[in-house]
């Protein structure tokens, strides 16, 4: 299907690296774009989208981490099947979401696919309040709206939360997406810096007391993009100054479930007291310990923000997927979700030890430097003094490297000589020459 063509969107949140993925992972998954469909060259999409050659160059090297993809060298990039590369690789659960997809379409025919509720479809809400309360995440007083991914949830929750002038507090180094949704809708940001434990709680209470916060946006289990996790203090005293001061707390979950080494990470809404609880907003998404494709997400908010909420996700989206709702309600009935983070668990903590000891390899030794992370699948570097960011940034990017330059992640421009480097999804060899491109980068940009 050479004639593939995504459309893209300059002026939305949304990466366009990441639109022309999702839009080629949904097509792979649902059979429009079947096993061994070539894709249009990234330089010829780039040229029918009017997009820098990097970007397309960039969605591939993100489907072909997923496993959707295949490039090779002077045969182009080609699907690699209906849900990745092989269903022996083990990354995705594949064999169970399949059996269950025939299950569902077995048992409900076509109304697999009617218009659930706005908040979700209901037997999947009640399978998410089980799954909370087995996280230690206590429902009471609460109630599950379930979105298609947590990107629209996030942009949902923003726009209900968050009006002009409001001011919010972000982590800096954060997540790029909140950076240009907050500007989106004329907030005024604050940052406090991410440490080894996380924000100084010193730091924001300085702020909370000098500026009337609306909303305070943290990932406080393996951050992204720096992967700290905050220490058990910092995540309470947070927890008591957000209720102290009024302030509601967004918490963006990709990961608690999983443990890197140092012992699984309580997520913020699970530690919240009763009355702190009510100022907290939970949000998470199943895109990493799932298929990256199946984009659905949820948030656990309080009750008495869920009828706003409603009309607020009816105006970005009139419903979410109802046959993917059903498969994920019946995956975490089955106990199967437990099942699998148990094995994924196993295979991400050695890849991400694997990671981290090629990277003190490769980079140690040129002066990079980096907060070393709890979890994830990031490194969140800093460039040695002389070396030229952007001069960098154009190097690693040209060979290929998943980088992206510091400014991205702060509204300020306070980390520009920073960088971040994902290796989520690479075998061993692709990860060490990720890592030879990005040296190579270094060293040219140092010399030049």
């Amino acid at each position: 299907m050479a004639t593939w063509l995504p459309e893209v969107d300059a002026t939305a949140a949304e990466p366009l690296y990441r639109q022309i993925a999702e839009q080629a992972a949904a097509q792979i998954q649902d059979g429009r774009l079947p096993a061994g469909t070539r894709l249009p060259a990234a330089r010829t999409l780039a040229r029918r989208l009017q997009i820098n050659p990097v970007t397309a160059v960039t969605a591939y090297r993100h489907l072909a981490r997923q496993g959707l993809v295949v490039s090779r060298v002077g045969r182009g990039t080609h699907v690699a099947g209906a849900f990745g590369a092989g269903e022996g690789d083990g990354r995705f659960p594949l064999a169970t979401l399949k059996r269950i997809m025939n299950g569902v379409l077995e048992r409900d025919g076509e109304a697999a696919f009617a218009v659930a509720d706005g908040l979700g479809h209901e037997p999947l809400r009640a399978a998410i309040r089980r799954y909370l309360e087995a996280q230690g995440i206590a429902a009471a007083g609460a109630d599950v709206a379930v979105f298609s991914g947590a990107q629209q949830g996030l942009s949902v929750l923003v726009r209900l939360l968050v009006q002009r002038d409001d001011w919010v507090l972000v982590e800096r180094p954060t997540y790029p997406g909140i950076l240009r949704l907050l500007q989106g809708v004329g907030a005024r940001v604050e940052a406090v810096d991410v440490g080894p434990a996380g924000m100084a709680p010193q730091a924001v209470e300085r702020l909370f007391r000098t500026r009337p916060f609306r909303l305070a946006y943290v990932m406080p289990v393996y951050q992204n993009p720096t992967g700290v996790a905050y220490d058990g203090a910092s995540k309470r005293r947070l927890l008591a100054l957000c209720r102290e001061h009024g302030v509601l707390l967004l918490e963006d979950d990709a990961r608690s479930e999983l443990d890197y080494g140092r012992g699984r990470q309580a997520s913020l809404r699970a530690l919240a007291k009763r009355d702190e609880a009510q100022q907290v907003l939970y949000l998470k998404s199943f895109s990493h310990l799932l298929l990256p494709g199946f984009r659905l997400g949820f948030c656990l908010a309080p009750e008495r923000l869920l009828p706003a909420l409603r009309q607020a996700k009816a105006e970005a989206d009139l419903f979410t997927s109802s046959f993917f709702q059903r498969v994920l309600a019946q995956f975490l009935e089955e106990g199967a979700l437990a099942a699998w983070v148990r094995d994924l668990e196993e295979r991400e903590r050695r890849n991400f030890k694997r990671a981290l000891a090629a990277a003190r390899r490769w980079l140690s030794p040129l002066g990079v430097r980096w907060i070393e992370p709890a979890g994830g699948d990031t490194l969140w570097c800093q460039l040695p003094a002389g070396v030229a960011p952007l001069r960098f940034l154009s190097l690693a990017q040209a060979a290929g490297a998943p980088v992206l330059g510091g400014a991205e992640f702060a509204a300020d421009g306070a980390v520009a000589d920073h960088f971040r480097l994902s290796f989520g999804g690479l075998a061993p060899a692709a990860w060490e020459q990720v890592l030879a491109a990005v040296a190579a980068a270094v060293t040219l940009a140092r010399q030049s």
